[in-house]
């Protein structure tokens, strides 16, 4: 790959950002990251991310960084995953994880639902926003809702994590039915995983209108701060292994009981659309879906 390619790519970025902050400033707006301010400098750029910065610039570099750095570079940047995988590219790494918008979503939504008919365990469907786009009848059963309604509650409240947050909701209700330590550890599991989803689209619209809704709960604000400060982790549950999708939860009518949230992704290359299976972690567990009238 051709280095200097690689660093012009940087540097175009880079002036793009400061001529928006120097706009900003000039209205009285603030361009912050992680609260703190940037000011999108070849100096800061190599303090904070790649010391080599000012040898790439010079030309004093026969290869480009790493992946890892160039990811590290894309992040303090801000770029969106277009970019990202324009600089990844040039430099011949593998592109981040894309996603589908538009008509290219809406095809791929409809070629995902025809595999929720073959699905009898508890299902939904979401994006990469995690946007719930349809769900099953076993999945009503699970939360205790007439299918209805329940479609009524997703169109009013389509963001899966702000089901999760907000109290009255089927994620909430489900998490929180052993209680509160037991939400948390189900929440931070899913802050976690939409962090991860989401590392380039921290700048999209619709990113920060769903954040702006999240910091509305307080819980939210504390855990994401905790996050970025490395005082939370992934929680472990019993005998399985860090980082399972595994709840617990105990819904109206049965028992305590365990299960798995399977994904299965859209392909290998996008990850989104994303379908998400509840399967039960044990023939107890099983046991109590059967009786919530869910058969497989």
């Amino acid at each position: 790959p051709n280095t200097q390619t690689v660093y012009k790519i940087i540097e175009a970025i880079r002036k793009q950002r400061r001529r928006v902050a120097k706009r900003q400033s000039h209205v009285g707006v603030s361009h912050e990251t992680n609260a703190v301010s940037q000011h999108w400098t070849q100096d800061e750029l190599a303090h904070a991310v790649y010391f080599s910065y000012h040898d790439l610039a010079k030309g004093k570099l026969k290869a480009p960084p790493t992946r890892d750095i160039l990811l590290k570079i894309g992040d303090y940047l801000q770029c969106d995953q277009y970019e990202m995988n324009r600089l990844l590219a040039t430099a011949n790494y593998a592109p981040v994880k894309r996603y589908l918008q538009g008509d290219d979503l809406a095809s791929a939504l409809n070629m995902t639902k025809q595999l929720m008919r073959y699905i009898r365990l508890p299902a939904y469907i979401m994006d990469h926003t995690w946007h719930i786009h349809v769900c099953n009848n076993a999945l009503s059963c699970l939360f205790g809702l007439d299918p209805k309604l329940h479609h009524e509650i997703n169109r009013a409240y389509p963001s899966q994590m702000v089901q999760l947050f907000k109290p009255g909701l089927p994620f909430y209700t489900l998490a929180a039915s052993l209680g509160p330590e037991n939400w948390r550890r189900c929440v931070i599991r899913d802050v976690i995983a939409f962090r991860e989803d989401n590392l380039f689209t921290r700048n999209e619209q619709w990113f920060i209108e769903v954040m702006q809704v999240l910091n509305g709960f307080p819980e939210f604000a504390t855990i994401w701060q905790a996050l970025d400060c490395g005082q939370e982790t992934m929680p472990s549950f019993d005998h399985y292994a860090p980082g399972a999708m595994v709840w617990y939860c105990q819904p109206q009518g049965v028992e305590r009981m365990c299960g798995y949230w399977m994904h299965a992704p859209y392909s290998d290359v996008l990850n989104f659309p994303l379908v998400c299976v509840f399967v039960p972690a044990d023939a107890h567990s099983a046991e109590q879906l059967r009786r919530l009238e869910i058969s497989y």
